[in-house]
């Protein structure tokens, strides 16, 4: 066991941040206490998180894994490495070319299927026809459908045949829609923003929104469309744009974790889950404040 004390802890499970203590068991957390006393305890070490905030592993919905030939696993290392030093402890890794499945990567060895399947479809390779049976099978056997959408046609379209399949979507990017907050939360359907498309305010200013409105969303950096570490400051920019502090974290945390369907695992500070946290030596929706320390599955990184 070790226990990190005095942190400033965003446990994700609580709006409000306090100064407190976690107790870890090997990959899992097992208390959460605003004091925990040491000398009561069989410990291997103490983590002094005095000054420092606390977050749970941060979580990218959307990452790409880009291999310079089919045996090429350097590559997949690279974004490993870059992912946990980056404060990402838990990635979606998205096929390339927009169609497959979406894996889930747990820190540095763990790769899992979603409880519920989630799919990624490029709607510009389908017909009207051939989308509206894609829809139609994935919704029979119970899987969702991630698809990205570029302008108001595009989402219109999907719209129209997502709802008259009752497929349960995902909406990713958004790109040109910043007209349609409405017509998006009456779908009932989860979304993605990417960061790589949040380039103006009428994009960050349409994720609040869509918060304000009831839409699950989560953030991502769409790596490599740009560097992990640039979650965070995604987050920020949306803060900036209009949306609640809280919300734009829960959005690369616990609301992430929820889009994947991996909640009861990560995503929030709490005794039982995986012991993923992230330290910052200050607020992290802050462009000064740097990631100081990653720990993964109880691992220091």
């Amino acid at each position: 066991m070790f226990l990190i004390q005095n942190g400033f802890l965003y446990t994700m499970a609580a709006k409000d941040a306090f100064e407190g203590d976690i107790l870890v068991d090997g990959d899992r957390i097992l208390r959460v206490e605003p004091r925990i006393d040491p000398d009561t305890l069989d410990l291997e070490k103490v983590v002094d998180a005095k000054g420092l905030w606390v977050l749970p592993g941060l979580i990218d919905v959307h990452m790409h894994l880009v291999r310079a030939s089919a045996d090429d696993e350097k590559n997949e290392r690279d974004v490993i490495a870059d992912a946990l030093v980056s404060g990402v402890t838990t990635q979606a890794l998205w096929p390339e070319g927009g169609n497959g499945l979406c894996l889930v990567r747990h820190g540095a060895c763990r790769m899992e299927q979603p409880s519920s399947p989630l799919y990624a479809l490029r709607q510009e390779d389908y017909t009207d026809a051939a989308l509206r049976d894609a829809l139609s099978k994935a919704r029979e056997n119970g899987h969702r459908v991630a698809v990205e959408v570029y302008g108001e046609a595009a989402l219109r379209r999907i719209i129209a045949i997502g709802q008259e399949t009752a497929c349960p979507l995902v909406l990713t990017h958004l790109t040109g829609c910043a007209d349609m907050a409405e017509d998006i939360a009456r779908t009932g359907w989860e979304v993605i923003m990417g960061a790589c498309v949040l380039r103006t305010g009428t994009d960050y200013a349409l994720t609040a929104k869509l918060h304000r409105l009831g839409v699950p969303l989560a953030l991502t950096s769409d790596y490599p469309a740009t560097r992990l570490h640039h979650l965070p400051l995604s987050a920020g920019l949306c803060v900036r744009g209009g949306m609640e502090r809280h919300a734009a974290l829960r959005a690369i945390t616990i609301d992430a974790a929820r889009l994947l369907r991996v909640d009861a695992a990560c995503g929030s500070i709490e005794p039982g889950k995986r012991a993923d946290f992230t330290f910052f030596d200050g607020d992290p929706l802050m462009l000064a404040s740097a990631r100081v320390m990653t720990i993964a599955g109880g691992q220091t990184v």
